[in-house]
């Protein structure tokens, strides 16, 4: 087996990608590399040039050596890079172009499949919610080359027209301008041009969501301020109720008639029961001439009055 890798770095992808058979497709991707790493690309891509005759000039001749050579190179790489099975089925053959018609006639029908699952995966492709522009389009940019290199050519045109077709609703007015004005990029311009779009969408929605949460937190600071006063109005009442519940108790004990104020009587009154032992001894009818100078009456009204 050649060591591939002290001939060009770049040969390790392919040590870690051997055709097997339903990997053609990218193990040809990675040849393409390393050929165009040692400018051995023209080889696959042109047709083999046959021996000169006798007659042949020195260009012709050195053209063909020089062919040979390199047609040479690519063949080795090529069978380096193959299973062992596919190595014996294919070391005897003349050139590189030889040995890769034959790969491609035994793998066309996975290549069809391969352009079946590509473009139905590009076709149908849609960007989902939540997911950024960016990645969306560029996952849309690395299927067309793919599509391209199984010999399925596209209008540019119609590249962008696909990628338009996959945006979200919310996109709608980016699509509308741009076929209004009738804009023409590559899809490199046109993925920048979504980015900023998204941003600026992204900043407006921002904006939005701030004013509603301020307006929200303002409007429950207000109910909230209600129902404080709300909540204060019965402390208030049960105080007031509490004063009547005094009032009413020194109601029921009744109205002293010696001093005319409420919530004990007469005859339990200190002042008056001290009168009577002051009086003690006097006649009665000095007693009742002072007693009856004053009656109090419930609106504080004092009437004198005399009594013999």
């Amino acid at each position: 087996m050649i060591n591939m890798k002290s001939m060009n770095p770049l040969t390790c992808i392919l040590n870690d990608n051997r055709l097997t058979g339903p990997n053609f497709l990218d193990w040809l991707r990675n040849l393409n590399i390393v050929l165009n790493m040692e400018a051995l690309g023209y080889i696959l891509e042109t047709q083999e040039i046959e021996l000169p005759g006798r007659d042949a000039t020195s260009d012709q001749q050195d053209a063909y050596d020089q062919w040979f050579v390199d047609d040479t190179k690519v063949c080795c790489y090529m069978l380096a890079s193959m299973s062992n099975e596919l190595q014996n089925q294919h070391e005897n053959m003349k050139s590189s172009c030889e040995i890769l018609k034959n790969l491609r006639e035994l793998y066309r029908e996975n290549s069809r499949t391969a352009r079946y699952e590509i473009s139905k995966e590009l076709f149908h492709a849609k960007m989902q919610e939540g997911i950024e522009v960016a990645a969306h389009v560029q996952k849309m940019i690395r299927l067309i080359p793919q599509l391209e290199k199984i010999e399925f050519q596209m209008d540019k045109e119609l590249h962008v027209d696909l990628v338009l077709q996959s945006l979200l609703d919310s996109f709608s007015g980016f699509i509308v301008n741009f076929y209004m004005n009738k804009l023409s990029c590559l899809l490199s311009e046109l993925l920048n041009m979504l980015v900023t779009a998204q941003n600026t969408m992204n900043n407006k929605r921002n904006n939005k969501e701030s004013i509603l949460v301020a307006g929200t937190s303002s409007s429950k600071t207000r109910k909230k301020k209600k129902k404080s006063k709300k909540g204060s109005a019965p402390q208030q009442s049960a105080g007031v109720t509490k004063k009547k519940g005094k009032a009413k108790v020194a109601a029921d004990k009744g109205t002293c008639f010696h001093c005319g104020k409420d919530g004990h009587w007469k005859m339990n009154y200190s002042q008056y029961l001290a009168s009577l032992k002051a009086n003690k001894g006097k006649k009665p009818s000095e007693v009742h001439l002072q007693l009856g100078f004053l009656i109090l009456v419930r609106a504080h009204t004092f009437v004198p009055l005399c009594r013999n």
